[in-house]
């Protein structure tokens, strides 16, 4: 326990620094979660947020595929299950980033036709 400092330090620092960024994490995920659930034709489910995390199920076992198309134009995600996506928006994400992930989105082909054929 001699190291418990370490890891104790980034939460107090967030606790006493980044509470004001709770909304707008939490406004971000909302923005571009119902941006995900507009596009046309998407085979996925995008889960309302709840906090800064987004769900996306995929039904026909694609979430890997969509993780590594996304990561193929530089944004990140997790792969939960081979069903499911998070997303998870946070201090380092602004509103242009989300902007620009919904460009990202818009603009890269192989990925709208993949999440249609999810």
């Amino acid at each position: 326990m001699r190291q418990a400092g370490i890891i104790a330090g980034p939460g107090i620092y967030a606790l006493e620094n980044m509470t004001h960024r709770l909304q707008e994490d939490h406004d971000n995920a909302s923005s571009l979660a119902k941006y995900l659930a507009s596009i046309p034709n998407a085979n996925w489910k995008v889960f309302e947020p709840q906090t800064n995390i987004i769900k996306i199920f995929c039904p026909n076992q694609t979430a890997k595929l969509i993780y590594k198309e996304l990561n193929a134009i530089n944004i990140k995600t997790v792969t939960m299950d081979e069903y499911t996506v998070r997303v998870v928006t946070h201090s380092n994400i602004s509103r242009e980033d989300i902007e620009e992930i919904k460009s990202r989105f818009e603009h890269h082909q192989p990925l709208l036709e993949l999440i249609k054929s999810a």
